[in-house]
């Protein structure tokens, strides 16, 4: 028996199923697998399904990060693990597979052709698949915009189609980004996507890309095109390949890649969603004051580090209870959300806007100065203080008064200062008659 893999099993008897002797070298615990492990290199351990389940540690500590010849480990199961360093093999392969092996690391140059191999291609391939998706899972993406250019690198890394599209149609429009190694122009594209009843509403590219070589005709390609409607939008993948590079591997390639996106996609959304719900205000849509207060305390540190100041604005709607006692509770909330939705149209994308309870809002402006801060403070009290809110029937005029706070001193400053000052200088806006603005720094 070739001694240049290991076996580790559970017991003995399991181990005699499949070898007559015991001459080759295994280890039926952990600290048996440790002791042979630290001796001798080996080019891949065998592991038993309850070995695997019993010496968790041993798989994920020791082998991979103490083994200095980091060998492959192949778990004898008929379950797959979603785990990158685990390949399975059924349990009636393994007499095949070992040797397989053995022929293999005896003489490499002979390949071995029956099903067995090419079924552990099989599982290695799907090794890093899985392994491309999980790694891109736990990086902790912060919006589908970021999971859909990481899906973009391992489709190429994977299978560098002749084209790759992903996108999404929500709320009237269809946003889409495309592979940088596309071969196709922007305007053949959208036929395409026009073509399979992808596109709704406007159409919007939202990464650059060159065309890479030149590619008029379609009629050589074979398109795989999925679509996933999730609960409030749908998203889809267009995949082109050569007719004459379609081979069998490669449309299961395609296929195996587009299920694996969107079982990411779905829980990458899911995820962002329930984050989004942690974060955000139930009733306006805007932050909620836990963000907001976790924010200010990270500008205030990454200030203090780069020495730019920012400011901080607070507002509040003067007289919102006579709103409510006039118009009901129905109308109060009908003007907080369709001013939040006027305010946001008004701020950058950089800007922190949330609500702080009640009538009363913030917003933090990274890197800004007291003027710039004040402008804009002016700004929103102006556009309020003319606009008019309709509810039902009823025309409701509204204003706020607001407290500017421009933050310079960072050794002076740390959050409870910060939120006292900018407060006192809103409610002064309103002891001087409301409808007003008062500028502080710190």
């Amino acid at each position: 028996m070739n001694k240049t893999f290991l076996l580790c099993f559970h017991d003995k008897k399991y181990l005699q199923k499949f070898l007559k002797d015991l001459s080759c070298d295994y280890a039926l615990n952990n600290y048996e697998a440790y002791s042979k492990l630290i001796a001798k290199e080996y080019n891949a351990v065998f592991i038993s399904e309850e070995f695997l389940l019993n010496n968790k540690f041993f798989i994920s500590v020791f082998v991979k990060e103490i083994c200095s010849s980091k060998p492959p480990l192949i778990v004898i199961s008929e379950n797959y693990y979603f785990l990158p360093d685990l390949i399975s093999v059924p349990e009636s392969d393994l007499p095949k597979v070992l040797s397989s092996f053995t022929e293999e690391f005896l003489e490499p140059v002979r390949h071995n052709e029956s099903d067995v191999f090419q079924n552990l291609i099989a599982h290695m391939e799907e090794l890093f698949l899985n392994k491309y998706f999980y790694d891109m899972i736990l990086k902790g993406l912060e919006s589908l915009d970021q999971c859909f250019l990481k899906i973009i690198e391992v489709v190429d890394v994977v299978l560098l189609p002749e084209l790759f599209v992903i996108g999404r149609v929500t709320k009237g429009k269809t946003e889409y980004f495309v592979s940088l190694n596309n071969r196709l122009s922007n305007d053949i594209i959208k036929k395409i996507l026009a073509g399979y009843k992808l596109a709704k509403g406007k159409l919007i590219l939202r990464n650059e890309f060159n065309i890479k070589g030149k590619h008029t005709d379609i009629s050589d390609l074979d398109f795989f095109v999925k679509k996933n409607i999730l609960t409030d939008e749908t998203i889809f993948t267009v995949i082109g390949i050569k007719k004459s590079d379609a081979s069998g591997n490669n449309k299961k390639l395609a296929n195996s890649l587009q299920n694996r996106i969107k079982a990411t996609v779905f829980y990458m959304s899911s995820l962002l969603k329930r984050q989004r719900m942690y974060i955000t205000d139930y009733l306006t849509g805007v932050y909620n004051r836990r963000f907001f207060d976790e924010t200010v305390k990270k500008e205030l540190h990454r200030s203090k580090r780069h020495r730019k100041g920012f400011v901080v604005i607070f507002f509040d709607i003067d007289n919102f209870k006579d709103i409510n006692d006039k118009y009901g509770h129905s109308a109060g909330d009908h003007i907080l959300t369709s001013l939040t939705s006027h305010i946001q149209t008004l701020i950058r994308d950089s800007d922190i806007f949330a609500r702080l309870g009640g009538e009363e809002f913030g917003i933090l402006l990274p890197e800004t100065e007291a003027d710039g801060g004040q402008l804009l403070a002016e700004k929103i009290r102006r556009e309020v203080a003319v606009k008019t809110f309709t509810f039902e029937s009823s025309k409701i005029n509204l204003t706020i008064s607001a407290g500017v706070l421009a933050v310079k001193n960072f050794e002076d400053a740390d959050y409870d200062r910060i939120y006292k000052m900018s407060d006192d200088a809103m409610y002064e806006a309103k002891r001087l008659g409301k409808n007003g603005l008062v500028v502080s720094e710190i």
